[in-house]
């Protein structure tokens, strides 16, 4: 039985068995210290001013609403490309060579697994459903035996030599007239090896938005079904990005939203207590969205899954306010001296927590990838805007309710984290922790191979990561691969700098083709390599002795090359001043304003570049080609394109996930010591997430995973969230100590406590992760399996490890200097241990007294 007076003040009955139950009133504000707490701070002014606190929330959200309504979608695949000199050369090359046009390209799959007669006639009924759909048209300039290349481009002409027709040609005559012109090399490139497929490729002009014209095809493609085809549109692959994303949003977050809401009823067995903790995330969202627009930040693809992650991180805030607010409420205390001493005791953790997890995701700010820098900075707001709403909103909402509706004859409602956990699991999980030896043995035994696996992880980066498995551009992105890139939509590219028109350079440019011959990766087409080059045109204009005797050339050792500078200069203006040649010159040689020849690209292009190894193995292949141009000092050579660029992405990921993991556990480590005031509970604390981060990565290895731009945020995620449940635990086990526990018993407490209330939020956090494990795209589904197991992983480390720690180091420190400075309020409420005999709460729910 509770004591019936306290301090001389009159009991209020019970209703089971005349049960009573004291009451306190809440510590006037005199009776503290003059320098008060921050979180007593804001415990006194949402208790006092809960209107006002409700009003000031209403307004903020009015002013961000404008931002929310303004907010630009923005997808781009160029969000994940790296600021370095790679990128800058590509750019570069895009405006000294601008193309006249850009293409189209289109892969007809055949049905029955072979393009024959049947198919040769599908694929004419497409041309003629493109050639007539009338915005695909706007964006052609050309005559159509002009606008489309494809086997068809040969095959039309051999039937009109014998008077013949695809409408008037039988099957037996059109399928040998195929046989016939694939022995030509050059139509045999516009189809597959085994003809499972046929390239058709659509000239177009050049226009402001990359992709319209790409769109356009696609649309038309999406609903032809004829002549025993299905095309494949090889583009519009921003769109296809923007339409996976929203997609797949569409089918996550109200799965998410719907295990949210059933996990918080569940967790704090109070549908209204549910329904507040998640009326905080809408507000969130849109104080985010609005800061995203009034920052100016990007809202790429990584921000598409920023509101589930929100949704899974932001209700542990108040899921431990709320465990606490009911702790405190169960020995006595009416609803608002429950939710002061609340926000006083789980205040600094709560901060604490969203502090150092927003500081994990702004270490991202480090990589010189913009999505990744955007998308740490949203969510370390995001988390921000969490603490705020769920430290000021959720307790100022929950003591409206409370004194409005709520009176001595509302049921309590246990909540699961008001439950502890059975004796009989904290009792061996203390057990575990006074064999700290042993633990920390089986802790470096099980980390040492995993440092080793992890150190062999390997980056990469699919096109089919970035949309659906589905996607109908990532079956024909593989048929190019596979199939077609001898017609050059996989090209590495090298800028070459400085005056070109020197003899020494065209040689050594020319070099670059001898030495490429043997290149794995580079395509052919009849045996001839595909490199396109100023010294292959200027051999081909050699080659003509027309040409050679109308402009005064001369070869005198017979290498193909002109003599000396002079005659590379008269070359190079009848390559582009000569329309015959001048479209092609022009895609490899830049003229200044003053007729000086400043720059030269060189165009390799690559087949079978389906991965990490084969973009290394192209840019090896391409830097070893150039060696003779990188030794002249007169030009500076870049080597860029596809192949070259992805491999700096990759490069750059590791290396942005190496830095932020490394601030990361800076920051988060020195944080913990300024606030702990103690070294020792500081390592302690992040002790066990830098052991989670190298266990995600040995995960990663031993699923066949890699890093890309998504799951490189993981590990530093890990150091942010993985740190809260320590936390907690930490935090209350230096409230315990201040109260006078031993070590032993501060640690029981901490995990009779705090340690069940981290299981209710790790939880609801992995629900919300493990929904991304059903998304569409790849990428988001391996983040949401990953995260899932972080989640798993820092919560076992958390009470197996550090009590372990904690028992392990402590018994020689001072509690005094370890206890926090807690207000005499708290300190006097002391919840009972373990060992004690807990009575049992009353049932009205902390009926606060007419004095308070």
């Amino acid at each position: 039985m509770m004591r019936a007076h306290r301090r001389g003040r009159k009991p209020i009955e019970g209703l089971m068995g005349g049960a009573s139950v004291a009451r306190e009133p809440m510590a006037s504000p005199r009776a503290e210290p003059q320098r008060r707490p921050v979180a007593a701070s804001v415990s006194t002014l949402v208790t006092t001013r809960p209107r006002l606190v409700v009003i000031a929330f209403v307004l903020v959200t009015i002013l961000m609403v404008p931002g929310v309504l303004r907010l630009e979608i923005k997808v781009d695949i160029a969000d994940y490309f790296p600021n370095s000199p790679v990128i800058n050369a590509d750019d570069d090359i895009q405006e000294l060579f601008p193309p006249t046009g850009q293409s189209v390209a289109i892969v007809a799959l055949a049905n029955d697994g072979r393009i024959d007669a049947k198919e040769i006639r599908g694929l004419a009924l497409f041309e003629d459903a493109l050639w007539a759909d009338e915005r695909v048209r706007s964006y052609v300039d050309v005559p159509r035996d002009e606008a489309f290349q494809s086997v068809l481009s040969a095959i039309t002409p051999a039937l009109a030599s014998r008077n013949l027709t695809l409408a008037s040609v039988d099957d037996v005559t059109l399928d040998a007239t195929l046989d016939a012109v694939l022995q030509d090399p050059r139509v045999s490139a516009l189809m597959a090896d085994d003809r499972s497929s046929a390239l058709l490729v659509l000239q177009t002009r050049l226009t402001d938005g990359a992709e319209e014209d790409q769109v356009a095809v696609r649309t038309v493609a999406q609903h032809f079904r004829e002549g025993g085809i299905e095309p494949k549109v090889a583009g519009a692959f921003i769109q296809e990005m923007n339409d996976s994303s929203i997609e797949s949003l569409r089918i996550l977050l109200p799965i998410a939203l719907v295990l949210l809401i059933v996990v918080l009823a569940l967790t704090l067995r109070r549908l209204l207590d549910a329904i507040l903790v998640f009326a905080m995330i809408p507000m969130v969202f849109v104080w985010l969205a609005g800061s995203i627009t009034y920052l100016h930040l990007t809202f790429s693809q990584l921000t598409f899954f920023a509101p589930i992650l929100l949704l899974a991180l932001g209700v542990d805030d108040g899921l431990h306010l709320l465990h606490r607010y009911r702790e405190e409420g169960s020995n006595g205390n009416g609803p608002t001296t429950a939710m002061g001493r609340s926000i006083s005791a789980v205040g600094l953790a709560l901060f604490l927590t969203t502090i150092t997890t927003s500081a994990a995701f702004a270490s991202n700010l480090v990589s010189s990838i913009s999505a990744i820098r955007d998308f740490g900075l949203a969510l370390a707001l995001g988390m921000a805007y969490a603490l705020v709403a769920n430290s000021l909103l959720l307790p100022a909402l929950r003591l409206l309710i409370a004194s409005g509706r709520e009176t001595a004859s509302h049921a309590t409602g246990k909540s699961l984290e008001n439950r502890r956990p059975p004796g009989w699991l904290v009792r061996s999980t203390i057990g575990v922790a006074k064999r700290g030896p042993l633990v920390v043995l089986m802790v470096v035994a099980l980390t040492l191979p995993a440092v080793w696996m992890g150190s062999t992880l390997q980056s990469s980066l699919r096109n089919a990561d970035l949309v659906a498995d589905d996607a109908d551009v990532i079956v024909a992105f593989e048929a190019l691969d596979n199939h077609y890139g001898s017609v050059g939509f996989n090209n590495a590219l090298v800028l070459v700098r400085g005056p070109i028109d020197t003899l020494r350079v065209l040689q050594a440019i020319d070099d670059v083709s001898r030495r490429a011959a043997d290149d794995e990766h580079i395509a052919r087409i009849g045996g001839q390599i595909q490199l396109l080059t100023a010294a292959s045109l200027v051999r081909e204009l050699m080659a003509d002795p027309e040409a050679v005797s109308a402009l005064d050339l001369s070869d005198g050792n017979g290498d193909g090359l002109p003599d000396d500078d002079d005659h590379v200069t008269i070359v190079f203006h009848a390559l582009l001043d000569d329309p015959r040649s001048a479209t092609v010159a022009a895609s490899v040689l830049h003229r200044d304003d003053h007729g000086r020849y400043d720059a030269t690209v060189l165009r390799f292009s690559n087949v079978d570049v389906k991965g990490t190894i084969e973009q290394k193995e192209v840019l090896d292949e391409v830097t070893d080609d150039v060696r003779s141009l990188q030794h002249l000092d007169s030009v500076e050579v870049t080597a860029t394109g596809s192949p070259v660029i992805f491999h700096e992405l990759l490069t750059d990921i590791s290396d942005s996930m190496v830095s932020s993991v490394i601030i990361s556990i800076i920051v988060v480590t020195l944080m913990l010591i300024v606030v702990f005031r103690s070294l020792r509970l500081g390592l302690i604390g992040v002790l066990p997430v830098i052991l989670v981060a190298i266990w995600i990565l040995a995960t990663m290895r031993l699923l066949g995973l890699s890093l890309n731009v998504v799951t490189v945020t993981v590990t530093s995620m890990t150091i942010g969230v993985g740190v809260d449940y320590a936390i907690h635990i930490i935090q209350r086990y230096r409230e315990e100590l201040g109260r006078g526990e031993s070590h032993e018993g501060a640690v029981t407490l901490s995990l009779q406590h705090s340690g069940s209330a981290s299981v209710g939020a790790a939880a609801s956090t992995g629900l919300g992760f493990m929904v991304l494990a059903f998304s569409p795209m790849n990428m988001f589904a391996t983040f949401g399996i990953l995260s899932t197991l972080m989640l798993a992983y820092s919560l076992l480390a958390t009470v197996v490890l550090i009590p372990s720690l904690l028992l392990l180091t402590g018994g020689g420190s001072s509690r005094r200097r370890l206890g926090p400075r807690l207000p005499a309020s708290v300190r006097r409420n002391r919840p009972p241990a373990l060992t004690e005999k807990v009575t049992p709460p009353p049932p009205a729910e902390f009926a606060d007294n007419p004095e308070e």
